[in-house]
């Protein structure tokens, strides 16, 4: 197996500067560059493609990355849905893709931005990571195109891309209003993210216009804490008519301790969650929930981060449409 020495030894040039090629990072003269492209091409030190992108000058692999991948939760079916929009939009734009974790990186020893140079990528499409990520900062500070999902962040080279959560949330309260509902409680995903404040904010927005009192209940998109928090809640606050779910998990733990308190859904609490997971048609009642296009976020992030590579002007926020399921979770108020 040929090595990085190989290629210094045969081009007549050092290992630094055969790995500042592939890097591509600045520094070596175009002559010097291609010559060690050739000469890593001939040796096949470099898969094909790789080599063939330094030649063109061209980077054709996008990062994905996500804060975690777990495969047993049923939070992953967006996950799934995201990177399936992903992949089918870049692979009509030439793109290869590269999924990793965050995980990844740090097993690597790397930073994002380090990662990113190290595997020669054309840019970033980042979720799950908090807003005070340390990282985030040197990435919407660098040369590197990134496309945040979730993520209310941007730069000279970056965007986002979202429903509109605060505008999705006050929806919701004023159908909750509509339905003779004053005291509703929001359970909130972890305040530490971008998306779970927005929708927070959406909430009180919402509430503060009708002169509604807030009941926050802070969680962590866990479907046992939202079960513990909001069973607790409910002990201490009574007149609790409604309860509005920054996800659907956490609105399934809501339902189970409000069936275990003795509270008939939709009788005596409505419930509504949101995302519009597939298992909310199928549990019993079936659930109300803010239905979001996963596979359209992963699309059209692929075309904004191809529109950033390009020198295209684009806005700071993107926002793909939702729409509203009301079902069998929610109904009117009788309580008052």
């Amino acid at each position: 197996m040929k090595t990085i020495n190989d290629v210094a030894q045969l081009a007549g040039v050092s290992v630094a500067t055969v790995s500042k090629v592939f890097n591509g990072r600045k520094g070596v003269s175009e002559e010097t560059r291609q010559r060690i492209i050739e000469i890593a091409e001939e040796l096949d030190y470099f898969p094909n493609h790789s080599a063939s992108q330094l030649a063109r000058g061209k980077r054709e692999t996008i990062g994905v990355v996500f804060s975690l991948l777990e495969s047993k939760t049923l939070q992953d079916e967006y996950l799934i849905r995201i990177i399936n929009g992903i992949f089918n939009k870049a692979e009509l734009l030439g793109y290869r893709i590269l999924v990793f974790t965050t995980n990844t990186v740090e097993r690597n020893n790397q930073n994002f931005l380090q990662f990113c140079r190290s595997n020669n990528l054309a840019g970033l499409i980042i979720h799950g990571l908090d807003r005070d990520d340390p990282q985030l900062e040197k990435l919407i500070n660098s040369e590197i195109p990134c496309v945040f999902i979730d993520i209310n962040i941007s730069g000279t080279k970056t965007t986002n891309i979202s429903v509109d959560n605060v505008t999705a949330c006050i929806d919701v309260v004023n159908i909750l209003t509509g339905l003779n509902h004053q005291h509703i409680a929001f359970v909130s995903g972890n305040l530490h993210s971008s998306v779970a404040l927005d929708r927070l904010k959406g909430y009180e927005i919402g509430m503060k216009a009708m002169n509604w009192p807030l009941h926050v209940i802070e969680c962590d998109y866990s479907k046992e804490n939202a079960y513990k928090l909001s069973k607790d809640y409910l002990l201490y606050h009574p007149e609790i008519t409604a309860f509005f779910c920054a996800s659907d998990l956490m609105a399934v733990g809501v339902l189970d301790a409000c069936i275990e308190l003795g509270y008939k859904v939709p009788e005596d609490m409505s419930i509504i969650g949101f995302d519009n997971l597939s298992f909310t048609q199928h549990i019993k009642p079936q659930l109300s929930t803010v239905a979001q296009n996963f596979y359209e976020i992963g699309n059209q992030a692929v075309d904004l981060l191809e529109d950033i590579t390009k020198g295209k002007k684009i806005e700071d926020h993107n926002y793909v449409p939702y729409h509203i399921e009301m079902r069998k979770s929610t109904s009117r108020n009788h309580r008052i």
